[in-house]
């Protein structure tokens, strides 16, 4: 079977992730194609009833761990009979030995994968863990919850939070062992669970530290996987609608790829991309510039069709070139006909679209009809069916359906817009779990880093006072103190760098608890809740006292890093109003808002926050402007009643 050039690049990929909507399912056909065919025997895991007598025992015994093991794995990718003979030859000759042991499990589990056969690989998995929660190198462990991160991510989708927990256990022994290229590679895999479950924000953060990683360390990704995260990068920007900064990141991995003998995958992602853009922002000459430039890629990477079928024809049909936009439904429907596939949404919307757009009601409404059935619609497609309905009722004429229909889609809204909420503080949980990991991280790695600095110094003291002894007979005294005395003080230090290591590490291990009791802990919080409800019930009457004391405990909790949460603990109705009339808000304004609610002034803002009086102004000004207050009305008073509402 012949692959195309992109899946022996993607050997190497692996979990690296796929941009953009094309994300998961285009990973998963290179992920299947590599090992391609695999069938597994039906007694792949039982008793084998084809003889092995032709297999001699001697000859594999002479011979390494691993040309046997690529030999189970060969017959295993093929179907072959002789699979269970050879699994239970290096069963027996090698898993005494841990490393031999350990590569066994990695290799089956991946081929597992590549089938999606779940029943199989849970049977498998119960005996990997069993070996590697009873192993000596901890790296066994590590290479067990990275593979159950990439079985839940991969098979069980609808159990992304597992595939969550996996990753950052290993990602925890991974720092510990200090293997920066598999610490990358999960947090490659982190943000792609975060991209399917639409957490642009946390996904984003994860993509950072992938790079960071990739920066520190020269040689530690090939061109190819830099060339895909940081296209990565730009999805996470063009799902938060930021789509000059997404646009400026493809185009610069397009240049920077277009030299590159792997440069083919990436440029066409980030061509994609941008004709999405543009075409979102009905930039129809642009986007059908970036189409003539896209073209010659498609024969190469035929599996993207799809997505750019959907893609073009948005881009023909908002143009007004209908014939074109039929043209491409055509070619939709040849290459599902050609694949044997069912039919996608995306090509039921194109119909839809089509139809809707000739004013072709009754046709629109079948095909909304077939869509509708189909399995795992999310909302978005939902709302859409809806609204496309709703517009199909009226082409007709039909009020009552479309009133019926109107009903619906504002239901469908709604619940979206609840959706969205809740995944919205879901991220914003992990992203404080985050922060939270990185800076105990990075306190502890500067700790370690500095006390390494200053022993190595006084190591060089150390000699430097060795030699001076020998130029300095007449202070022999004075300079055997003195030698005696920096050497006890290289001693203190390396126990020092010892004893910083280990709360390094320490820290690392107490990280899931911390995280896991941060958001139940709400010590800090309640008792700056207490502090401010005491003072307003003591000092309600006098407007001048009140407003000190709100200012001193303003001043004593602001200086804290986790002031924020700490006020939205104490005031969940505060934060829930807030974004629920601007659900935009960002960080800075959350804090200028909750500042302003405690009655500060123009200059305690300024000081406290180390900006200027003018900035505090602008920011009052555009905060305004987002809760849609007129320009008579007190924010200063709307946002205290806000604060203080039951």
């Amino acid at each position: 079977m012949h692959l195309p050039k992109i899946n022996k690049q993607a050997r190497q990929l692996l979990c690296t992730g796929i941009a953009g909507r094309l994300h998961k399912k285009i990973f998963l056909t290179f992920f299947i194609s590599l090992v391609a065919p695999l069938v597994i025997p039906s007694n792949a895991f039982g008793q084998i009833n084809t003889p092995c007598d032709t297999i001699s025992h001697d000859y594999w015994s002479g011979r390494s761990p691993q040309i046997l093991l690529d030999t189970v794995i060969a017959r295993f990718n093929t179907g072959s009979p002789e699979f269970g003979c050879y699994d239970e030859l290096y069963r027996e000759l090698h898993f005494s030995e841990e490393l031999d042991r350990y590569n066994y499990y990695q290799l089956i589990i991946k081929a597992l994968l590549y089938q999606g056969n779940s029943s199989k690989t849970e049977e498998v998995f119960q005996e990997f863990r069993s070996f590697a929660f009873a192993a000596e190198d901890k790296s066994c462990e590590a290479g067990y919850w990275y593979s159950t991160g990439n079985y839940y991510w991969m098979v069980v989708a609808e159990q992304l939070d597992s595939a969550i927990y996996a990753y950052q256990k290993a990602a925890a022994l991974y720092i510990e062992n200090g293997d920066k290229h598999k610490l990358y590679l999960i947090y490659c895999n982190l943000s792609s669970v975060y991209l399917d479950q639409k957490k642009y924000d946390a996904a984003y953060q994860y993509l950072l530290m992938a790079e960071k990683l990739m920066n520190e360390r020269e040689g530690l990704v090939r061109e190819l996987e830099r060339a895909i995260l940081r296209n990565n990068i730009g999805v996470t920007h063009l799902r938060r609608k930021q789509y000059e900064k997404a646009d400026s990141i493809f185009r610069k991995v397009e240049e920077s790829m277009l030299h590159s003998e792997e440069g083919a995958y990436p440029i066409a992602l980030s061509l994609l991309n941008r004709m999405d853009i543009a075409i979102t922002l009905e930039e129809w000459e642009k986007a059908a510039a970036i189409q003539q430039k896209l073209g010659p890629y498609l024969s190469e990477f035929e599996y993207f069709f799809p997505f750019y079928a959907k893609i073009a024809f948005d881009l023909h049909l908002g143009a007004g070139d209908y014939e074109k936009a039929r043209a491409m439904i055509n070619r939709f429907e040849a290459y599902i006909l050609k694949k044997d596939i069912e039919k996608p949404a995306d090509y039921f919307a194109m119909q839809i679209d089509y139809h809707l757009a000739f004013k072709q009601a009754k046709e629109a409404l079948k095909d909304i009809q077939q869509a509708a059935s189909l399995a795992d619609l999310d909302r978005k497609t939902l709302i859409y069916l809806s609204r496309s309905r709703l517009n199909a009722y009226l082409l007709q004429g039909d009020e009552a359906s479309a009133l019926s229909e109107s009903k619906n889609l504002q239901e469908q809204s709604e619940a979206l817009q609840e959706e969205q909420q809740q995944r919205h503080q879901e991220e914003m949980a992990a992203i404080y779990e985050l922060e939270s990991y990185k800076a105990a991280r990075d306190r502890a790695e500067s700790i370690a880093k500095l006390a390494e600095e200053r022993t190595k110094l006084l190591e060089r003291n150390y000699l430097y006072l060795g030699a001076a002894l020998l130029f300095a007979m007449a202070g022999l005294v004075v300079l055997g103190f003195l030698f005696k005395s920096n050497k006890q003080r290289v001693l203190e230090e390396q126990i020092r760098v010892q004893t910083a290591k280990k709360h390094s590490q320490q820290l690392e291990k107490q990280l899931k608890v911390q995280r896991q009791n941060a958001f139940q802990s709400g010590i800090g919080a309640a008792q700056l809740k207490t502090n401010i409800m005491d003072a307003v019930g003591r000092y309600a009457p006098k407007a001048k006292m009140l407003k000190r004391k709100l200012s001193i405990l303003l001043h004593e909790y602001a200086e804290q890093s986790n002031f924020v949460e700490l006020f939205l603990l104490s005031y969940p109705d505060f934060f829930k109003a807030l974004t629920k009339i601007a659900p935009d808000l960002t960080q800075s304004q959350l804090r200028y808002a909750i500042l302003i609610a405690l009655g500060a002034s123009m200059v305690e803002i300024s000081e406290t926050l180390g900006v200027s009086e003018h900035a505090v102004k602008m920011a009052r000004y555009r905060l305004k402007g987002k809760l849609g207050l007129d320009k008579e009305e007190s924010i200063e008073q709307y946002l205290r009643e806000l604060l203080l509402q039951e």
